[in-house]
């Protein structure tokens, strides 16, 4: 340790149990060589040091840095009296030079070497804390964190970017609801992750994004909590879910430049990457834009099964509560209603069910305000077409009417 003053002080006869280092503050640990992993520091830097002892100066409890704090490594040796020098605002362009390396910045700055913990603070300045690490780049009112387990969580206004890893980066496919080779910027209240486990998890009014090209918002998830497993890809949203996905609907429109809009909520949303299964539950909504053309589903369930190499919709299920209805509003005015909808996105062929399914489109012949009706318990027709095959249990004909779009399209 280095500084332009030193006080250190304790009862006798235990010795001494606190020091304090001011003006311009340089602080340096060795770490000894071990297996596979050549020696290295951790080095810091700040305008007072207050150490926690244990009877010398040698034997530190806790090292409570203060204001302009600022912690690198590991990283390797340096000449010795070299100086460390960063901010919040300004980081240095390296993360170290192992997989493990971080850098922190922050007002306030306490290190325990024996635990390998760091807990930023606000102090007088009152400055955002910040870490760097090769996979994340946060900022928050407080970050905790847990060297040896590579993991943190901050606390307080959280800004957050997780990079790709070099394995995903290189293959740069399109596995899950964001694609594995961009970076992923998400704001929170708290913000919990481990690069050891990949996982990672937003707390309180959280949006996750991830622009595509040209910086283009691409992918949106937001809830009041939001789970990701970086690794797996897999993602579990709580409470007022809202995610905004370019997903590939039907096959007609797969060739397009950029996949169509759509647009889910619900007040829960999972994605299991191995099974390729999204599921928005709770008052679930689904509105989809393609080519210009809006179509909109609500229901209490809606689960949509995509393809396995990439976001292309295979298929889709939409189930209804008790007492309550699912219902499809689709193009050119056409409506249709029952307690299950499925949607084959290969035959692009709708399927619905009900003890009272409706198909309502308007007619090609009577005028705007007249629609045609097929009641049934069974409906089947293409996304494009507007009529359907109407049918009741037995494989009995359904029911096919005239009335006014008024009374049926509400």
């Amino acid at each position: 340790i280095q500084s332009a003053e030193l006080l250190a002080e304790g009862p006798d006869p235990k010795g001494l149990d606190r020091a304090v280092f001011s003006g311009g503050v340089q602080y340096r640990e060795t770490l000894p060589a071990s297996r596979g992993q050549a020696a290295a520091i951790r080095v810091a830097s700040s305008n007072s040091l207050v150490l926690g002892l244990e009877g010398a100066l040698n034997q530190v409890t806790v090292a409570d840095f203060r204001q302009n704090f600022c912690f690198v490594g590991p990283i390797a040796p340096t000449p010795p009296g070299s100086v460390v020098q960063c901010s919040a605002a300004k980081m240095p362009a390296f993360a170290g030079t192992r997989d493990t390396s971080v850098v922190a910045a922050g007002d306030q700055g306490l290190y325990n070497a024996k635990a390998e913990t760091l807990k930023l603070r606000p102090g007088v300045q009152k400055s955002q804390s910040k870490v760097v690490n090769q996979q994340t780049d946060v900022t928050a009112v407080e970050i905790n964190l847990d060297i040896r387990q590579d993991a943190f969580t901050a606390h307080g206004g959280v800004k957050s970017t997780i990079m790709p890893r070099p394995t995903a980066a290189k293959g740069a496919k399109t596995a899950g609801l964001f694609d594995r080779g961009r970076p992923i910027s998400g704001v929170a209240s708290e913000l919990a992750y481990s690069e050891v486990t990949g996982i990672g998890g937003d707390i309180g009014d959280v949006v996750l994004v991830q622009r595509g090209e040209g910086n283009a918002e691409a992918n949106v998830i937001r809830g009041d909590r939001v789970r990701l497993d970086e690794g797996k890809q897999d993602i579990e949203a709580n409470g007022n879910v809202r995610a905004e996905l370019l997903i590939e609907q039907a096959p007609g429109l797969r060739d397009a430049k950029v996949p169509g809009r759509t647009v889910l909520t619900g007040d829960r949303m999972t994605f299991v990457d191995t099974t390729r299964q999204v599921v928005f539950s709770g008052d679930a909504t689904m509105d989809t834009i393609e080519a210009g053309v809006a179509q909109r589903l609500t229901a209490e369930r809606i689960t949509l099964d995509m393809m396995a190499e990439r976001r292309a919709l295979k298929n889709l299920e939409a189930v209804a509560a008790d007492k309550g209805e699912v219902r499809a509003t689709l193009p050119e005015g056409r409506v249709t209603i029952g307690t299950r909808l499925t949607y084959d996105a290969e035959t692009d062929r709708y399927v619905v069910t009900g003890a009272q399914a409706l198909f309502v489109s308007r007619s090609a012949t009577k005028g705007p305000g007249i629609c045609e009706v097929g009641t049934g318990t069974e409906l089947s027709f293409l996304r494009t077409e507007g009529y359907s095959n109407v049918k009741n249990k037995g494989g009995s004909l359904g029911t096919a009417r005239e009335r006014k779009c008024a009374e049926v399209i509400k």
